[in-house]
């Protein structure tokens, strides 16, 4: 097959499986030094993987995927209460100043 070292990261974007399977697969194949997906594999160990992805995919065995969480609607805890329509409060716009004049426009 290949004749250079590969990355975990790349065999297993080439394999179509997640690298945290790929790495427990060479976990549990015996590859001690497979520590992250930076990891490179020899050509040996590369094909030894790829033969295991491969029967695992063949037999519906393989990498164990768990379903996702099926998603139930949250149910109100009681009825909802009816929200009335209220008229919005106004605020003066400037601040008025004792004697009732507005102030002055500021210059800088």
């Amino acid at each position: 097959m290949q004749k250079e070292k590969v990355r975990i990261y790349a065999l297993a974007r080439e394999l179509d499986i997640d690298s945290k399977d790929l790495l427990e697969m060479c976990r549990q194949a015996g590859y001690d030094k497979v520590k992250n997906q930076l990891s490179s594999l020899d050509p040996e160990q590369r094909d030894a993987i790829e033969l295991m992805v491969k029967k695992g995919s063949q037999a519906g065995g393989g990498v164990a995927v768990a379903a996702p969480p099926k998603a139930t609607p949250a149910a109100p805890a009681g009825p909802v209460p009816v929200l009335t329509a209220q008229r919005p409060r106004t605020l003066p716009s400037r601040p008025t100043h004792k004697d009732g004049a507005a102030p002055a426009a500021e210059t800088h």
